[in-house]
This record gives structure tokens, C-alpha cells and sequence, in this order.
């Protein structure tokens, strides 16, 4: 599941964002990273294992963008029964944004849909419109946004609470790759947003 959204995200850069002509050598990528496994309800909790291994993953991607000398990271982590909705707000409204910066914002968590709006669930039992998380992001003025979020927007009128962990394929975020993220994040600008699932499916 991790493998295919990020290959995801670097097609879905190449081939939606702008490029640029000239390297953002200066930039740094701002990453705020909420991690859903501790719900006040215990009954939504089914979950975390699932996005513990998820930060694992995103973690992995952005050592290797630090690593190899992509860019620097500065990395805001909320979890467990802080990532409530006014926490995740403020992380995103807070991290010091520079014009040439790069602006990572992952969820893992519960979402769902109702009046036919998708949602993301918070640990108090909030709620954040994912258009709202957008122009939270958008609103922070850097080069380059991009939200990904692992959470379902299956259940109409209500919260999707489907959760399954899949078998991680090896994947080397090294080497080779390089290269790779340095095109995609250096050159390019405005803003993606990548969902593990669309309107009625699970994450």
C-alpha cells in the first residue's frame, strides 16, 4: 500500500505540478506528519498498528531525502491523543514556511464522508474536512505543497472503520532514487494532494 502511493506521488508531481527551470538548493521541506492511533473511542483503534507501520514508511522516505542531500527536513510529529483537530491546525499553521519551501503534510488515520463531503477523523472525535486541509496548506504560501492522506472515504453518512495491514513489499528508498526525489521536490511548484482512497472506497 505505501510502495504504490508513493510511486503514486512522484507520477502524479511529473505530471500536475509545475516545473521549474532552476533548483530550489535553498529550500527545506517542512514536514507535519499526524499519526491517528489513539482514539478516545477505543473501538476506532483497530487501526494502529496499521499507521505506526504507515510513520515507518514516511519516516524511511524522508531520512533518505535528508540522507542524501535532497534537502533538509525539519519534521513536526503529531500522535496518538494529540492529534486532535486544533493541534493538527495549529502544527500546520505554525511550522516556519519560507517562500521556497516545501510543505509535507501526512495523514493516517479514520476518515468518511457525509453530505458528500469527505472528512479526516481526529483522537477527540473531530473532524477536518480534507478541502479544509487543503487551504490550511495553501494558506502557508510554500513552493511546493503536498498532502497525503491514508484514510478511507468509504462510508456515506458515516465514518469508515475498515482496516487492513498488507504485506509491505521491499522497496530500496536509496541509491537510485535519489535522484529521483531531488527532481520532485526541487522543481517543481503548487500544490498536490494524494488520497489512498476516492469517494466510497477504503483506505
Amino acid at each position: 500500500m505505501q510502495v504504490s502511493r508513493t510511486v503514486a506521488l512522484a507520477v502524479a508531481i511529473l505530471s500536475c505540478a509545475v516545473c521549474l527551470d532552476r533548483a530550489a538548493d535553498a529550500a527545506t521541506l517542512r514536514a507535519v506528519i499526524v499519526i491517528e492511533d489513539d482514539y478516545d473511542d477505543p473501538g476506532l483503534n483497530d487501526i494502529a498498528p496499521s499507521t505506526r507501520m504507515d510513520y515507518g514508511y514516511v519516516s524511511k522516505l524522508l531520512e533518505t531525502l535528508d540522507a542524501g542531500g535532497v534537502m533538509d527536513v525539519e519534521k513536526i510529529l503529531v500522535e496518538g491523543r494529540e492529534a486532535t483537530r486544533s493541534n493538527v491546525a495549529s502544527a500546520i499553521s505554525s511550522v516556519d514556511v519560507d517562500p521556497d519551501d516545501v510543505l509535507f503534510v501526512y495523514f493516517s488515520g479514520h476518515g468518511g464522508m457525509e453530505g458528500g463531503e469527505t472528512f479526516l477523523a481526529t483522537s477527540e472525535g473531530g473532524y477536518i474536512d480534507r478541502g479544509e486541509l487543503e487551504s490550511m496548506v495553501r494558506a502557508r504560501g510554500a513552493r511546493l505543497g503536498i498532502v497525503l492522506t491514508d484514510a478511507c472515504s468509504s462510508s456515506i453518512d458515516g465514518l469508515g472503520t475498515k482496516s487492513t495491514i498488507k504485506k509491505q513489499a521491499d522497496w530500496d528508498l536509496s541509491g537510485a532514487y535519489v535522484e529521483v526525489y531531488r527532481n520532485l521536490f526541487l522543481n517543481y511548484e503548487g500544490l498536490l494532494y494524494v488520497t489512498a482512497a476516492t469517494e466510497g472506497e477504503y483506505a
